[in-house]
């Protein structure tokens, strides 16, 4: 069974202050697997709708500042504060 993370919704954050990737044209980011225990285990859901928007371990979850990068999800346009 998939290890499951419910992710925080947060207002829009102002211009400038998180990266912000809008997932409209995907219905979810598609991370690295680790290739430890949990390899492919890992799905994130969105706050607001609980749809999985992502999947494995992100590439990217803080932007140059060190801020959390937040996720737009496709189908409910709720802001998620990625899981760190």
């Amino acid at each position: 069974m998939p290890r499951t993370i419910r992710l925080h919704v947060i207002e829009e954050p102002p211009p400038g202050t998180r990266a912000v990737i809008d997932l409209s044209g995907e219905a979810y980011l598609d991370g690295q697997v680790s290739t430890g225990r949990s390899a492919g285990l890992l799905q994130q859901l969105c706050g607001g709708c609980d749809r999985t928007i992502v999947t494995g371990r992100p590439h990217v979850r803080q932007d140059s500042a060190g801020n959390p990068v937040v996720l737009r999800c496709a189908f409910c346009r709720a802001f998620n504060e990625m899981a760190l």
